[in-house]
């Protein structure tokens, strides 16, 4: 009787194993290639890490993005699901799946398996961040003539957290102006950045890391917030005046998770699911009429409000682009 009761929980246990931690990727799928006219030529995808939705749809210390939410664009809530981690929200958001169980014995920072993304798809893909976010989907050798990166070690002590943490978002930002100075120079790169389907990632770390070391509710953290907003609305100037205003880019912003008051995430509190995301620019319809305010912000419209699943994101970015929707995405096909 005693050694049927150890094989019956021996089983039990292997279960769980075998039913939640199976792998969600299924391979040697083929992409669907849709017909539709591209909405835009280019993407622009800003994903603002650790910003939990209360911090944007409470606080005013976002003012650019609101007001291109209110006026321009839509906006509304991501949800996610745990682990509310940066690696298994950047995989959600890129490409449309929730994260392969069997990362949390690397510690979501290693691909178990290979999968297919956004980036795959484009034809062409720059990213600027840190590395453990950008290499989660530059690991295949055979991606690197169509998506290029530019990293930085987050660790390093220039970044340590007694200093300014709008130093890690001011490298990203600074970056990409000398990216497009330099590109003016370049022949075969001004071909690449005028092709269409392409993709621009900027991973933006400082949110997170005032979170961790001030808390949500800080001004330290409301300052480099104020900074993220500025300088995303600089990028999308200098990247409308690289183009001269040609109507063909959308933008987007979004975080991978959100945080808790006292600085942590990881779980499934309503603060860590909730985050907030912006679309506008080429695509997006203006919506015209009598506006409301929506009762669970501060001073947003509820007519440009519309909440989705956090994985949403990666067939929404795929349409605009008409670009196939990444093979792995739950939403796929």
């Amino acid at each position: 009787m005693f050694l049927l009761g150890i094989f019956i929980h021996i089983v039990f246990l292997y279960s769980i194993f075998d039913i939640y931690f199976k792998s969600p990727i299924v391979k040697n799928v083929r992409p669907y290639h849709p017909t539709h006219e591209p909405l835009s030529d280019r993407l622009v995808l800003f994903v603002v890490d650790g910003l939990r939705a209360e911090s944007f749809l409470n606080y005013t210390t976002m003012p650019y993005l609101r007001s291109v939410a209110n006026n321009k664009g839509r906006w509304g809530i991501s949800n996610t699901r745990v682990p509310t981690e940066s690696r298994p929200g950047h995989v959600a958001i890129i490409a449309g799946f929730y994260e392969d169980p069997s990362a949390v014995a690397k510690g979501w920072k290693e691909n178990p398996v290979d999968f297919d993304s956004i980036f795959n798809q484009s034809s062409y893909t720059w990213c600027w961040g840190t590395y453990d976010i950008v290499d989660i989907f530059t690991k295949d050798p055979k991606l690197e003539d169509h998506i290029f990166v530019q990293k930085f070690d987050p660790y390093d002590q220039t970044y340590s957290s007694d200093k300014n943490t709008t130093l890690l978002d001011k490298w990203v930002f600074v970056s990409v102006k000398h990216f497009f100075t330099n590109a003016k120079h370049n022949g075969q790169l001004m071909e690449q950045l005028h092709s269409n389907k392409i993709v621009f990632f900027l991973h933006l770390l400082g949110t997170d890391t005032a979170g961790h070391t001030h808390k949500p509710k800080t001004q330290n953290f409301l300052t480099t917030l104020k900074y993220v907003d500025e300088g995303i609305k600089d990028i999308e100037k200098l990247i409308r005046d690289f183009y001269k205003d040609d109507g063909r880019t959308t933008f987007l912003m979004t975080a991978d998770h959100g945080m808790t008051d006292w600085g942590s995430h990881g779980t499934g509190y309503e603060h860590e699911t909730k985050t907030p995301y912006v679309l506008w620019g080429s695509g997006v319809e203006k919506i015209w009429g009598e506006k409301n305010i929506d009762q669970e912000t501060n001073t947003m419209f509820y007519e440009h409000r519309f909440d989705l699943n956090q994985a949403d994101l990666t067939p929404l970015m795929a349409t605009f682009l008409s670009i196939p929707v990444p093979v792995n995405s739950i939403k796929c096909c």
